[in-house]
This record gives structure tokens, C-alpha cells and sequence, in this order.
């Protein structure tokens, strides 16, 4: 297995990454989509590297990039918007097309990269088959909970506040306050995976298992124990081997 260094040159700057190419290819190729906030394409806990080294040890090629003003990219946080973010998505996307030219392409989106993902669907291939991993869908204490009331005010104010040292822009979190990913779930015709932690600390597991029932080819995995970030040792372990798994039942599907 090797792991290059990758540049998405774009009219607003560079998107730096990082490309694992596994010694014997199975002609498959991963896409990790990072989350909002602190998160950039290493992962909570290294979560996403985690994930690209198994599955690049199962004969996966995988992509992982920080969007524009995240992790090693050019830009600043405080320029970071919803539409920046989708359209970032699928600048990574056409970039992974272009230059692995494999017959198989599995979309990962984490946190608010599920969200981002799920209302992009429809610039992808509908052969790429998606796996949402713990998606916004219902919060347990709804969006504000993540913000104190000197933050709120801020947001109200001023169109922005600060969240554990990062500018965070008001323009996304009115999206988030506004959407309804559920909305977007019938126009899905990709193979969906939908995966969430019976732990998750964060969203309601009620709205992920809805979600499911909304997309046309969705399949529901609940991984008992697990947090929002699968921080835990065993949590995580079983976050990959249930992704593994139901990876296998596509590509043997397609291969026969």
C-alpha cells in the first residue's frame, strides 16, 4: 500500500489531499467526504484514516481531501459555506474520475458530509453506490444545542460566531437550521447504505431509520454502542467489517 500526496487546483485555491493505492487493486475506489466544524480529512479520533487503510488493505483505492478553507487546503474557515462545501463534494469527485479510472466507485459521507451528499446525489453516477454515515436527520436537542447563548446571539447578530477556535459562518448553520434531508431521499436512485451508532450522542436514531425507509434501495445498519465519531476500539471494528460486508455483497453482485 502507498499513500500519495494529491492538489485539486480550483479557481478559489488548492484542495490538498490524500490518495491510497493498495498493492493488488480490486478496481475499486472509496471517497471519504469529511464533516462540518473541526472535522477535515483525517477523521475524528483519525476515524477516516482508519477506514481508508482497511479498506485500501482489502484492494480499495481511497480518496480522502480537505475541502477549500479546511485541514492543509488554501482558504479560511470563516469563507467555508453550504453550497462551497457541495461544490467542493463534486470537484473531489470529478478529480477521483479522472485519474482512477476503476469500475466501481463507493461514496462515504460523514456527519454533515452525509447531509451534503444525500441532496448531491443527483451529480453522481447512479452506479456509485453511498453510504451515509451518521447523518443529520434529527437532532436529540436541536441545532442550537451545540451552541451556548453568547453564540447564538453572535450567529443572530452578526452572521457568524466562533466554536472551539473556528470562524463559523451563520450562512451554513441557517441552512441546517432550514433543511430537511428527507426532502431529498425519493430523488436518490443509488444503492444507499445508512449507518448510525445507538450511542450517537448527537441525532435521534429514529430519523436515521426513517431516512431509510424514504430512499428507494436503502439498506439500515445500527452499530450497538457506537457514538456519533465510533471512538470506541470495538465500535469502530464493527463499523468496518459492516461496511466491508455489505461493500462485498455489491461488487459480487456486479462482478457476476
Amino acid at each position: 500500500m502507498s499513500e500519495i500526496h494529491s492538489e485539486i487546483h480550483t479557481e478559489k485555491g488548492i484542495m490538498r489531499g490524500i490518495i491510497h493505492i493498495p498493492k493488488v487493486s480490486n478496481n475499486k475506489t472509496i471517497i471519504i467526504y469529511h464533516g462540518y466544524f473541526s472535522a477535515n480529512r483525517v477523521g475524528p479520533a483519525r476515524l477516516y484514516i482508519d477506514i481508508a487503510r482497511f479498506f485500501c488493505n482489502k484492494g480499495f483505492a481511497v480518496v480522502r481531501f480537505d475541502c477549500l478553507g479546511v485541514g492543509d487546503s488554501d482558504g479560511s474557515f470563516s469563507d467555508v459555506t453550504f453550497d462551497s462545501f457541495q461544490q467542493n463534494f463534486i470537484q473531489i469527485y470529478e478529480y477521483t474520475k479522472n485519474i482512477l479510472s476503476n469500475n466501481q466507485y463507493y461514496l462515504i459521507g460523514h456527519s454533515f458530509g452525509a447531509n451534503i451528499l444525500c441532496i448531491s446525489a443527483n451529480s453522481f453516477s447512479r452506479e456509485d453506490k453511498i453510504l451515509l454515515l451518521a447523518p443529520e436527520v434529527k437532532y436529540k436537542k436541536g441545532l442550537d444545542s451545540l451552541f451556548n447563548n453568547q453564540q447564538i446571539n453572535d450567529l443572530a447578530i452578526k452572521g457568524w460566531t466562533i466554536r472551539k477556535g473556528l470562524y463559523i459562518n451563520g450562512s451554513f448553520i441557517n441552512v441546517l437550521r432550514n433543511q430537511d434531508i428527507k426532502k431529498f431521499a425519493s430523488c436518490i436512485l443509488n444503492d444507499v447504505i445508512l449507518i448510525q451508532g445507538s450511542e450517537d450522542e448527537l441525532y435521534c436514531i429514529e430519523g436515521v431509520k426513517e431516512l431509510s425507509k424514504l430512499i428507494k434501495n436503502c439498506i439500515f445498519y445500527e452499530i450497538i454502542g457506537a457514538d456519533h465519531n465510533f471512538l470506541d476500539l470495538e465500535s469502530k471494528e464493527n463499523l468496518l467489517e459492516t461496511i466491508y460486508n455489505h461493500f462485498k455483497t455489491f461488487y459480487d453482485r456486479s462482478d457476476n
